[in-house]
């Protein structure tokens, strides 16, 4: 059939026709030609037209590494599409091979599905929970909607660390009114922060003092000479263990009144750190309180050890023993003929 001798004899047609004929046929075709512009006002393109699918599943979870065995996997994909198919696989990303594989129904947007319930891909089963230190792949694509499959993505289910670190003491400098601590820490993966804390109980939960990971030492000052001193070094790791040194030890003693003896020491023997003379109870070798170390202190000395007194510290010039005898006798001699000044 010829298409131009065809619409002629339309036409013909059409203009026999009687006036009031012809223009029903004009109202007739301009409602079937306004039709498609009124759905098109009220519902819109996509009403008639499907929405293409853009774009691939991107931010993909766990991404790398994670210590959980049943993780969740999770993905975004702003696609016009409402199910997807989610692949793992051990050993390599070649999921064509046979791979484990669950389908799941969502949105376009933000999804996820947690392990298990996964379906044999021509593979072995599924277990029951992933294998720690072993690396997985898997990957997600849309079924509907036309997205394109995700890039395969590998991580490690690690091994939960449980080795707490290790702090080894250095050398502790001691000085009348300060300590300072020197130590070294290692651990399996590495520390991430340490803390120390000082005190005069053993209950040093109080005042603990927050350290990098890389400091080896530590001072405190403004402290009281001849103390002893409670310190806790503490360090962490990034998976929570705690491993530490603890321990007590004294500031170096003073003497106040310079008369060669430390304060410590008389304040033991019953003598006055902060008089060097002056009386018996001043300068420890003169027990008569002469200024000068003579026989007489030394006859005083012998009635002591003959008859030892109530309190014996006040004659224990080689302390530490908790006896009066000769060695007494022969740390005091020493100090015969000098004179307090």
């Amino acid at each position: 059939m010829n298409p131009a001798k065809t619409i002629n004899r339309l036409l013909e047609r059409f203009e026999h026709q009687t006036r009031s004929t012809k223009l029903a046929l004009v109202g007739v075709l301009v409602i079937f030609a306004a039709i498609p512009v009124t759905v098109f006002a009220v519902y819109g393109v996509r009403s008639l037209t499907p929405q293409a699918a853009t774009g691939k599943p991107s931010s993909l979870t766990p991404a790398y590494s994670t210590y959980s065995t049943t993780p969740t996997f999770s993905w975004n994909c702003y696609c016009y599409t409402t199910k997807y198919r989610v692949y793992l696989r051990e050993g390599d990303g070649n999921f064509y091979a046979g791979s484990w594989y669950k389908e799941v129904f969502g949105t376009s947007g933000k999804n996820s599905t947690i392990f298990g319930g996964w379906i044999n891909n021509n593979y072995k089963s599924a277990p029951a929970s992933l294998t720690a230190g072993k690396t997985y792949y898997w990957a997600v694509s849309c079924v509907t909607g036309g997205c394109k499959t995700s890039a395969t993505q590998a991580f490690t289910v690690l091994t939960k660390d449980t080795s707490p670190p290790e702090v080894s003491m250095g050398t502790t400098l001691t000085k009348p009114t300060s300590l300072t601590f020197y130590w070294s820490t290692y651990d399996n993966v590495g520390v991430v922060r340490q803390d120390i804390s000082l005190g005069v109980t053993t209950e040093t939960s109080t005042g603990i003092i927050p350290l990098g990971s890389g400091i080896t030492s530590y001072t405190y000052n403004n402290l009281t000479p001849n103390t002893l001193y409670y310190y806790n070094i503490r360090a962490y790791d990034a998976a929570g263990n705690v491993g530490g040194r603890s321990g007590g030890i004294r500031t170096d003693d003073i003497d106040s009144d310079g008369d060669g003896w430390l304060n410590g020491v008389e304040i033991w023997m019953g003598t006055n750190p902060n008089l060097k003379c002056g009386g018996a109870s001043a300068w420890p070798p003169d027990l008569n309180g002469d200024k000068v170390v003579s026989s007489a202190d030394q006859f005083l000395l012998y009635k002591a050890i003959a008859s030892p007194p109530a309190n014996i510290r006040r004659y224990e010039f080689y302390p530490g023993d908790n006896v009066l005898n000769s060695k007494d006798s022969e740390a005091l001699a020493k100090y015969v003929g000098q004179r307090c000044q």
